[in-house]
């Protein structure tokens, strides 16, 4: 399952996912992905098993920002 989306494709994300940390980061999240509530809150292997919303505001946040940009340029992980 892909988790970047279609262009085209409409999108209701839902507003202030981590309202405490970084707007930047909330914007690229509920660009790129599908269900960002979702896929914030999943375990992912990238991550050594850790959930994404758990990097952020800490030391290991710029790689979650790493696998945004992956994301987004289509640039495989």
């Amino acid at each position: 399952m892909s988790t970047r989306r279609k262009p085209n494709a409409s999108h209701s994300a839902p507003n202030n996912l981590f309202p405490d940390k970084d707007a930047e980061i909330e914007k690229d999240i509920t660009d790129l992905i599908d269900d960002p509530a979702t896929w914030l809150d999943t375990p992912h292997a990238r991550f050594a098993g850790a959930k994404p919303k758990d990097l952020i505001g800490t030391d290991r946040e710029q790689m979650l920002r790493d696998l945004l940009r992956s994301i987004k340029y289509g640039i495989p992980t």
